[in-house]
C-alpha cells in the first residue's frame, strides 16, 4: 500500500482516526515489513542525515564539474542584505535547500529526499522548522534524534553503520567521463 500522494494519506488518516504520521509510519512498517521500531530508528538515521548535510556545508566546496557550489553562501548573504521578494523564513528554507543540494553534488553527505534533484526541499523545511524555536519544535526535535531506550542503555557509539572499508577510496575515483579540451 504506496502513499502516492498528501490527499491519500490524509484521506487514510481521517478512515482510520489516526494521526498522519501514524499512517505514514504504518505503511512503512508493511511496505518494509519491519518492526516499529526498526521503522522509526531509519526515520531517526535519515533525519541526522539531513541535519549532517544542513551542518557540515562549506561555501568553498565545488562539484566533480566545477559547477555547482557556492550558491547556498550566496543565497544567505543576498537574503541578509539584499532586498528579497520572500519573507526571513522563506529565504532561510531556499538557502537551506541550496546549501544541501550543493553538498550532494559535491558528494559530502548525500541526501537524497524526496529525490536527488530535490535533495535539499525536505532538509531545506524541516531544519528551518526546527530554528523557529517553539517549545512543540524543539521537543519534536529531541524527540527525532534522541535513540530508542532500548539502545541507550546497552549500545555506545554511533547509530548509524560504519561506512565501507573502500567507501573513501570509491569516493575518490575519478569520473569515467573526461571533460572536452
Amino acid at each position: 500500500m504506496a502513499l502516492d500522494s498528501m490527499r491519500e494519506i490524509c484521506e487514510k488518516a481521517e478512515q482510520g482516526q489516526k494521526p498522519f504520521w501514524r499512517v505514514v509510519l504504518e505503511t512503512d512498517i508493511e511496505e518494509r515489513e519491519v518492526t516499529e521500531e526498526a521503522s522509526m530508528e531509519k526515520m531517526r538515521f535519515t533525519w541526522k542525515a539531513m541535519l549532517e548535510s544542513v551542518e557540515n556545508y562549506r561555501e568553498d566546496r565545488r562539484s566533480v564539474s566545477g559547477l555547482v557550489g557556492g550558491d547556498g553562501q550566496k543565497m544567505r548573504d543576498y537574503a541578509k542584505n539584499g532586498t528579497p521578494l520572500c519573507g526571513e523564513y522563506l529565504r532561510e528554507v531556499i538557502a537551506t535547500a541550496l546549501c544541501v543540494g550543493e553538498s550532494n553534488a559535491c558528494m559530502c553527505k548525500i541526501v537524497a529526499a524526496p529525490t536527488a534533484g530535490a535533495c535539499g526541499v525536505l532538509p531545506g523545511c524541516w531544519c528551518r522548522f526546527i530554528r523557529a524555536g517553539t517549545p512543540e519544535r524543539k521537543r519534536f526535535y529531541r524527540r527525532c534524534t534522541r535513540r530508542p531506550a532500548s539502545e541507550r542503555s546497552s549500545r555506545t557509539g554511533p547509530v548509524s553503520p560504519a561506512p565501507p572499508a573502500d567507501a573513501r577510496r570509491r569516493s575518490a575515483r575519478r569520473p569515467l567521463w573526461r571533460p572536452v579540451p
